[in-house]
């Protein structure tokens, strides 16, 4: 699945750029950090979340019976990310970075959710 493969590898890079270039990463989103512990939990959150759910959806691509519910969860996700992205914007302010950043989330969610919908194999039988 394509989506899946294309998303996820936007994750696995945004990841690594927050792993391996933490500081430049965190001035990009307007973060600082006031000693090494800031660093470290940027490091595991914004990187290791962020490899990890990219992984999760390139990995999940190879395998056909993971695809719908890879695509039901990454759009689930990334959705939830998409609204506290805007919340955040309108609580505490919006810069021309993060307005970017809300329009990527929107984009790929958006993605998500018709790649979702065309994945339907039909109703649940189980229940």
């Amino acid at each position: 699945m394509v989506v899946l493969k294309v998303i996820g590898c936007l994750y696995l890079l945004s990841g690594g750029w927050c792993a391996f270039a933490p500081s430049l990463a965190a001035s990009f989103l307007g973060f600082s950090f006031s000693n090494s512990t800031g660093l470290g939990e940027f490091f595991a959150v914004y990187g290791g979340l962020q490899v990890g759910l990219g992984a999760a959806m390139v990995i999940s691509s190879w395998q056909p019976r993971y695809v719908e519910a890879a695509l039901y969860f990454s759009a689930i996700f990334s959705s939830a990310l998409l609204l506290f992205r805007v919340l955040g914007m309108l609580l505490y302010g919006s810069t021309p970075a993060l307005a970017g950043m809300a329009l990527l989330e929107a984009v790929i969610a958006i993605g998500l959710w018709a790649a979702w919908n065309k994945s339907r194999v039909g109703p649940d039988t189980t229940t």
